[in-house]
């Protein structure tokens, strides 16, 4: 479990640090605020 974990924080710092501004970079502000969480869809799922 622990390993689990440490793994899933690396992600979410990975989308904190790197992923998240360079999408508040190459997307305007108003599409960021029109896709309201929107970006995926899993057909399985349903997120």
């Amino acid at each position: 479990m622990r390993s689990l974990g440490e793994l899933l924080d690396e992600h979410v710092r990975l989308e904190e640090r790197t992923l998240f501004p360079l999408m508040e970079e190459a997307i305007p502000e108003n599409y960021l605020y029109q896709a309201n969480g929107r970006f995926h869809r899993d057909s399985y799922s349903g997120f």
